[in-house]
């Protein structure tokens, strides 16, 4: 089972099947429960004490028989070993009398071991109870045992409903309990989602809920809350066959399972099957829901040609929420304003579940409604483009109105269309993939008679509201126009599209560069300084991954590099907050930053602002180390046996102690940031008001201070750092933490970057290929219009280009366009160089005559002597060699002639 639905059937679980029975008064009666695992089989008749987390561990019985595990050497009670070394036999000797009442009839007490042929639902029971109660290795080892085992789907989901949701939350929740605990769990709730789903069983819970009596109508509830998705598909399917008499048990179930009904009468609307369709509208007539009112309204000016049955019904369905039928100009305003709330991102999202939700839409190549999976971020960009075409919808047709009124009117449908464009160009880029060859025909099929001047409005609307992805299609479309125009602008900025050719975000400043180079406007424009470097910036990629390694000292940023090249990054060492600057301005494959919070020239906290505001950085993720030279040393250096020893002297059971395991180098790295704030509340006061003087210290406070308080500083400097980059808005592509030592700490920290930025970078390949098209953008423009991007250090770009094999053409290119001195000698130079191959010195040859005929000569004495000396010094040459600066010296005594 996939990690999503997991977390489901968990977060349903805890609402639904935490006690297991109902009783006829609707109170949870635990004497109804069956199995080893009933009421009856635990001392005092208590559950509570077994399914608390946090108690204390339980006390051996004192006649648990001694065991001697040593030999002859000495005896230790099973009790006092690490669990982790303790074998099956000795678990269930050191078993107490409550914990032996947790696996009753399990255990062979003559063999002192776990029973065979025991089915895996009972295992999987036995395991989860016995590893809440402190015994998590002891669980591990039924837990294992039950993926072998055989069950039924129906005793899996007794088992469920017996064992709870706590229960099964912290076999996932409990690093101790380990990975099996989450295989046993994929593999129990799979089977038990067999049942819970089972179209037979949810017929017989409707059959209850229809004609049983109130326990069995309560029961009949659950299952439907438990089958979740399934239970929606079966209710939508009976509320499309049922006959009218038949139908208020079915509306009342839909309305009971909440806002998924909802989601699933929205896309019922867009059926073709009118039964369907005609039901939904009824439905949702008596839903409450400002959601519900506006879909109706939706439906009722836009349905056109629907049939007069449906009018009927969407009358009596908004006239229930409204009292009236709202006048078309309201709903055209309250439309838009619930458009732009989603673009906007304002709108409170399904529950999500790992940051995922599943949603119905209506699939018209099947004709039926479909489940379909939503990040947070595809459910925004898929409900603002669908309500920001029906806010588009129902204004585009014509009106007749008074001038005054027209006016009002042609401003709301360049607002509606406007924003109808930007949402609808982000959600298909997405759909088709952010890399993926763009194909504008859909989104134009959608808006055919959207001018470029809207497309303008568009992109200008997705660059103010931080949207850029939703400004791509718009610029491929200015691009296509050939209207240079959209170059210039009448206003005190640049134009949209030349602040698009400066976005932050990598695909759409490449789209915007794309575009003016194809437009190639005939004078200067507002920013035109800023296209040369832009373009120039793209062509230093040469399709390898590199990242930027900080820290004030060089052997720390080494170690830092160290850890990442395990991902495939190629290091950059920097030891200033200057340096990260420089490199990441100066190099386009650069994908992050990782450097220590100390870094200084300047602080990091300006460094990360400036990296995000600059158009050249703003899209590269930042890792800040809040975190000392020490926890950056490899695993190996870590003084392990003397932390060991140490760490014995706190209490084991103590939360500073669990906390000080959590946050221990050697450890595995979890949830740090919340250890780091227990531990900040438990010991910071503590620790500072301990005496300096070692002498006057209890050993253990000895412990305290040498060995945690350090790390406790550095974990107090991850959550200022947190805290100093919230207050300062730097949130957006940067992260405060601890930074990792090993292979798990890495894979961690990467996907909190990842969810915490959410940067969807270009990768290495394409950045390669956008290297080789800005080379050439750069031809066409200096080749058109020289006058307007010409700068100073373009020989730099040269010789950049040309010492690139795969950009050599467009170097020479850009080189036959520079009449200078310095690219002369320079070519001379490169005809002279033996690294070369022949053929290649004999293209630069080429480059060197044409150079000289299109500009003139350019060079002066000391370089015209250069040309002779290297001539009369390849007396001894190769023949070819000769010969190629033979011709040299012809081409150059030819125009000075």
């Amino acid at each position: 089972m996939d990690e999503f639905l997991k977390r489901v059937f968990l977060f349903l679980l805890v609402f639904c099947v935490s006690l297991p029975v109902f009783s006829q008064d609707g109170i949870f009666d635990d004497e109804k429960a069956d199995g080893p695992f009933k009421k009856s089989n635990i001392p005092g008749g208590q559950r509570s004490e077994f399914e608390d987390p946090t108690q204390k561990k339980l006390e051996v019985s004192k006649d648990t028989p001694t065991v001697d595990v040593h030999g002859d050497v000495h005896f230790q009670h099973p009790s006092t070993m690490d669990p982790e070394k303790m074998t099956e036999e000795l678990f269930i000797l050191s078993l107490t009398a409550a914990e032996k009442s947790l696996v009753s009839g399990l255990i062979d007490e003559k063999e002192k071991k776990i029973k065979k042929g025991i089915s895996g639902p009972v295992l999987f029971e036995a395991g989860a109870r016995i590893a809440q109660v402190g015994r998590p290795a002891f669980g591990r080892i039924f837990l294992e045992r039950s993926l072998k085992a055989q069950g039924t789907p129906a005793e899996y989901a007794a088992m469920a409903d017996r064992v709870g949701g706590e229960h099964l939350i912290f076999l996932v929740t409990n690093s101790a309990v380990g990975p099996i605990g989450d295989q046993a769990l994929d593999k129990a709730l799979a089977e038990a989602k067999k049942y819970w789903t089972d179209p037979v069983r949810l017929e017989e819970s409707l059959q209850k809920y229809v004609k049983g009596k109130k326990s069995e109508k309560v029961d009949a509830l659950i299952h439907f809350r438990k089958a979740d998705e399934a239970s929606i598909d079966f209710l939508m399917d009976k509320l499309e066959k049922v006959p009218d008499e038949d139908l208020l048990p079915i509306q009342e179930l839909l309305g009971f399972l909440g806002p998924d009904t909802d989601q699933a009468l929205f896309a019922a609307l867009d059926s073709t099957k009118e039964k369907l369709v005609l039901r939904a509208i009824s439905l949702l007539g008596k839903i409450p829901g400002a959601e519900n009112r506006e879909n109706l309204l939706v439906r009722y000016y836009t349905g056109g040609s629907a049939a007069p049955a449906q009018k009927d019904l969407l009358e009596k369905a908004i006239t229930a929420h409204f009292g009236k039928i709202p006048p078309k100009e309201e709903v055209i305003d309250l439309i838009y304003e619930r458009a732009l709330s989603y673009y906007k991102r304002q709108e409170v999202p399904p529950q999500m579940i790992d940051g995922h939700c599943s949603l119905r839409i209506f699939d018209p190549e099947s004709g039926n409604l479909v489940l379909k999976d939503f990040t947070e971020e595809e459910y925004f960009r898929k409900y603002a483009a669908i309500w920001s075409k029906r806010a588009w919808k129902l204004i585009e047709g014509p009106t007749e109105k008074s001038e005054t009124e027209k006016d009002s009117l042609l401003d709301k449908r360049i607002r509606n269309l406007t924003l109808a464009l930007a949402a609808s160009a982000e959600d298909l880029l997405y759909q088709k993939g952010l890399d993926k060859p763009l194909d504008t025909t859909p989104y134009t099929a959608e808006f055919p008679k959207a001018t470029s001047k809207d497309q303008e409005r568009a992109l200008d609307f997705a660059l103010r509201m931080n949207r850029p992805k939703g400004g791509i299609m718009p610029v491929v479309l200015l691009g296509k126009s050939g209207e240079f125009e959209f170059c210039y602008s009448d206003q005190r900025e640049m134009s949209p599209l030349i602040r698009a050719a400066c976005s932050t975000d990598r695909r759409l400043r490449f789209a915007a560069l794309s575009a003016v180079a194809r437009l190639n406007p005939e004078k200067s424009y507002f920013g035109s300084s800023l296209i040369l470097p832009a373009l120039i910036q793209f062509t230093t990629s040469t399709g390898a991954r590199k990242f930027v390694c900080a820290a004030p000292q060089f052997q720390d940023a080494l170690k830092i590099g160290n850890i990442f090249t395990t991902l495939g990054y190629l290091p950059k060492p920097a030891i200033s907050g200057g340096e990260i600057l420089r490199t990441a301005q100066e190099d386009a494959d650069i994908e992050l930053v990782v450097a220590l919070a100390s870094v200084q020239k300047p602080d990091m906290m300006t460094t990360v602002q400036m990296l995000e505001k600059d158009y050249r950085t703003g899209d590269i993720p930042v890792l800040v180390g809040a975190t000392s030279r020490v926890t950056v040393s490899e695993p190996d250096e870590l003084d392990q046996k003397k932390w060991d020893g140490n760490r014995k002297q706190i209490p084991a059971d103590s939360e500073f102690g669990m906390i000080v395991d959590s946050v221990h180098p050697g450890s595995p790295y979890l949830t740090r940031e919340v250890w780091a704030i227990r531990l900040s509340e438990i010991e910071s006061k503590r620790l500072e008001a301990l005496p300096e003087d070692p002498d006057k210290l209890a050993f253990s406070d000895q412990v305290r201070k040498e060995f945690y308080a350090p790390i406790l500083m550095v974990l107090n400097t991850e959550l200022n750092m947190k805290r100093a980059m919230r207050q300062g808005g730097l949130e957006k592509n940067a992260l405060a933490v601890a930074l990792p030592y090993d292979k798990a700490s890495l894979e961690w920290t990467m996907r909190q970057l990842q969810e915490k930025t959410g940067i969807e970078q270009v990768g290495a390949p394409l950045r390669k290929a956008q290297a080789k098209a800005a080379a050439g953008m750069i031809v066409r423009l200096l080749t058109a219009h020289p006058e307007i991007y010409m700068i100073e250090d373009i020989e730099i770009l040269i010789r950049r280009l040309i010492e690139r094999p795969d950009l050599i053409e467009e170097g020479l290119r850009i080189a036959a366009l520079v009449p200078s001195a310095g690219i002369q000698n320079y070519l001379a130079n490169q005809i002279a160089d033996p690294r070369w191959s022949m053929q290649q010195r004999e293209r630069f040859l080429q480059a060197f005559a044409d150079h000289l005929d299109q500009h003139g000569s350019k060079l002066r004495g000391p370089d015209i002597k250069r040309l002779y000396d290297r001539y009369n010094a390849s007396e001894k040459e190769p023949r070819e060699v000769q010969n190629l600066f033979s011709n040299m010296l012809d081409a150059y005594e030819a125009v000075k002639k």
